[in-house]
Parts: C-alpha cells; sequence; structure tokens
C-alpha cells in the first residue's frame, strides 16, 4: 500500500506542476495580452486629409475657400464735390481742364490764372472736433452763401498759405480748401480767395 500512495502523490504532483506553468505563461489571460507599447493607434486617413482639388497638371492643392466680402464704405453715399458743374466752376474762376478727383469725396482745380488751388471735400467732421484735434487754429466765425461757416488755417501753415472755410449740413460737413500758388511773393491772402470762391459756388452745394 505504501508504494500505491507514493505513486498516486507523485502523479499528483507532476500534475500541479503542469497547471503552475500553465498558469505562468498564462499570466495575463483574462486580460490584454499586449504591452501599451506594442498597441499602434489607427489613423482615418480620409479625415485627417484636407479637401483638395486637382488642377491640369494633375497636382493636388487645397481647395480654395471662399473670402469673406469687403465691406462696402458707408460714406460713399455722401455728396461728391466732383459734381459740381463746369458752368458753375468756370464762373468761379476756375480752370474746368484742371479738375482733379483725389477720391470720391474730394475734387480740386486750379484757379484761371495759375494763382491758387481750390478743393472741396465731404466729410463728417464736426465743428468740435476741428477745434479739439489741434490740427487748426485761428477759429473765427463766417457765412458761406447765408449759411454759418467756421474759418481757419492749419496749424503747421506758418506763412498762412492755406485757409478753410467749413460749413456744417446734416450729412456731414463741407470743406473748402484754398491754397496759394504764388510761392515767390506775399501778395496774397488766401482767406479771401476761399470765402470768394466759397461764396460764389455755394448755391450749388446740397
Amino acid at each position: 500500500m505504501s508504494v500505491r500512495n507514493s505513486a498516486i502523490g507523485a502523479l499528483v504532483s507532476a500534475v500541479g506542476a503542469v497547471l503552475l506553468l500553465a498558469g505562468c505563461s498564462n499570466g495575463t489571460a483574462g486580460g490584454d495580452q499586449s504591452s501599451p507599447s506594442s498597441v499602434v493607434p489607427t489613423v482615418n486617413a480620409t479625415a485627417a486629409a484636407p479637401a483638395t482639388t486637382v488642377e491640369a497638371t494633375g497636382k493636388a492643392t487645397p481647395e480654395a475657400t471662399t473670402p469673406s466680402p469687403i465691406p462696402s464704405d458707408t460714406g460713399s453715399a455722401r455728396w461728391n464735390p466732383c459734381s459740381l458743374p463746369d458752368s458753375a466752376i468756370s464762373a468761379a474762376g476756375l480752370s474746368t481742364a484742371s479738375k482733379q478727383q483725389l477720391d470720391a469725396q474730394s475734387c480740386r482745380w486750379k484757379s484761371a490764372g495759375q494763382t491758387s488751388e481750390l478743393t472741396v471735400v465731404s466729410n463728417t467732421d464736426t465743428a468740435a472736433e476741428l477745434k479739439q484735434s489741434g490740427k487748426y487754429v485761428q477759429f473765427s466765425d463766417a457765412t458761406l452763401g447765408g449759411r454759418a461757416a467756421l474759418q481757419y488755417r492749419a496749424a503747421q501753415d506758418n506763412h498762412k498759405t492755406g485757409c478753410y472755410l467749413t460749413t456744417f449740413t446734416s450729412s456731414g460737413a463741407i470743406v473748402f480748401v484754398v491754397k496759394t500758388l504764388k510761392v515767390q511773393t506775399d501778395d496774397f491772402d488766401s482767406c479771401a480767395d476761399v470765402r470768394q470762391f466759397g461764396a460764389a459756388l455755394a448755391g450749388y452745394l446740397p
């Protein structure tokens, strides 16, 4: 009997050893058998790639997006000084041939004798803004064709070669600017000139 019991015990021990080895070789069983470093993420190539178009050359290029519309110029509705009729310009002593459209709200003419130039501007300045800007000096009240107006000069104009005459309307300001072209003489009065031109054209203002 002792021999038989010894054989059974040896058999049980051998079976246990086999099970133990099997357990070691499957130690990760029931869990993820791959280590984190061995996991390779998949990439959806279709989703990641930008939209492309193929040019005639066969080269794929990124598809262009539609640009945002450019805002319209809200000031373009203001009065355009270049709309002053040639007959009025000529009657004021200005040369119609010298007309220059500086922008949508600015126009310039030279006097018939080429001694001065007149620029007329339509803008949204107010009297308070002009006085507070520090750009202008020598303000004085004036009239322009029966309208209240403001006369002044540029602060840096030490030789008084220019003069401004501005009247204010419900839609903004209308500015007359005279600059003398008599650079070699003191025989001029730019403020007298701007009042003269302004008076001649006042009836054509909006």
